[in-house]
């Protein structure tokens, strides 16, 4: 009982806000505000919004499929269709920060900054989106098991039903509207990786860890979920034992990633031109591992560079605007990906302007180097 407690206060965040908890009170204060800042800053400063507004094509349509998610889509266009549809939502911010309320600054920045940048919205559609593909996979599913349970297609259905919806369908048996929401709701929940304690490792959820790793769940159960949809596919077996499984997962997964990739490659450059003013040459295919970007650990280095910057330029210029600004273009990326891109535009000095182009350029020329060492001279 006192496990299940522990598990049910880690949840809902209400353990770091006990005040018989072993945390302390400045600790808890500290990490509210940490957890508040980086969200805040993650979510409206930086990638986070483009790459959520992409993610479905990593979560859902690997494993639903192309028809299923493409109905689910198109059905959302009904608001009856809306309404009556079993789905499963809960708020960004108190996802990562938990559900127990507070009225610091940062949590309700963090919360203003979810619904400013957009983050909100696209969380809530993508929650619609993956009941609604439930929904209609699973009706799928089941016409085909009552109409052909013993072919290939019929019992690929029935595997499937299991490993998408944990719904163990027998031909004939039919399915009650608790059920069928129960499994919608799973679903979303499970593709829009929401915290699970019993599917995650419990230090995502220890209150004295959870400022330093808050992020770091979406970087496991990304790639766990998508490992699972192509385990569970390609090695596809009946209730006999019999193989039954197929290799179109794999492709599902190519040309989700590929167009996922590129229209957020595509929204990052001009969003980046905007802010930046300057053209977007992207060095890589970073798809989704931008969703996924370091917080505290990474933010505190760069807070010290900022002061170890600010302490040379008074030695070397004195104390005054040229010090500062200096020290502030250190410290930009501590509050996002386009405060970086800003303060590049706005507040760097010259010189540290000519010394990110000649950054940028040693960096092609490497790249162009390798090219040509590997034998591929089409730059």
């Amino acid at each position: 009982a006192n496990r299940i407690r522990i598990l049910v206060d880690r949840m809902t965040g209400v353990s770091e806000f006990q005040p018989n908890n072993s945390l302390g009170k400045n600790y808890k204060k500290f990490a509210d505000a940490v957890m508040g800042f980086e969200t805040t800053t993650k979510i409206a400063g930086g990638q986070a919004t483009l790459a959520n507004a992409f993610q479905a094509m990593y979560s859902i349509l690997p494993g639903a499929g192309y028809w299923n998610s493409t109905r689910g889509l198109a059905s959302l266009l009904d608001k009856e269709f809306r309404n009556n549809l079993p789905t499963m939502h809960k708020e960004a911010v108190a996802e990562v920060l938990g559900e127990a309320t507070s009225t610091s600054f940062w949590r309700k920045m963090a919360e203003k900054s979810a619904k400013w940048s957009g983050f909100t919205n696209i969380n809530k559609f993508n929650n619609l989106w993956a009941s609604s593909t439930a929904y209609h996979a699973i009706q799928d599913f089941t016409k085909i098991i009552d109409t052909n349970p013993n072919s290939i297609t019929g019992r690929r259905a029935k595997a499937r039903m299991k490993n998408l919806f944990e719904i163990d369908y027998k031909s004939g048996m039919g399915l009650s509207e608790d059920k069928l929401a129960l499994a919608v709701a799973k679903f979303a929940k499970k593709t829009q990786l929401h915290v699970d304690l019993l599917n995650e490792p419990i230090a995502f959820s220890n209150p004295k860890l959870r400022p330093f790793i808050m992020f770091k769940r979406f970087a496991f159960k990304q790639p766990a979920l998508l490992t699972k949809n192509i385990k569970d596919e390609l090695f596809m077996r009946d209730e006999k034992g019999k193989y039954i499984g197929s290799p179109m997962i794999l492709f599902r997964v190519a040309t989700g990633g590929m167009v996922a990739s590129s229209a957020y490659q595509y929204a990052k450059g001009n969003l980046t031109e905007l802010l930046s003013g300057k053209k977007y040459e992207p060095k890589e295919d970073e798809g989704m591992k931008n969703f996924i970007e370091n917080m505290a650990a990474g933010d505190i280095d760069r807070a010290i560079d900022s002061f170890s910057e600010l302490s040379r330029s008074v030695d070397t210029f004195g104390f005054n605007s040229i010090s500062v600004r200096r020290a502030a273009y250190k410290a930009s990326p501590i509050l996002g990906t386009k405060a970086k891109h800003l303060a590049r535009r706005f507040i760097a000095t010259e010189a540290q302007k000519r010394s990110a182009q000649a950054s940028s350029k040693g960096r092609r020329r490497k790249e162009v180097h390798e090219l040509l060492i590997a034998g591929n001279s089409s730059l």
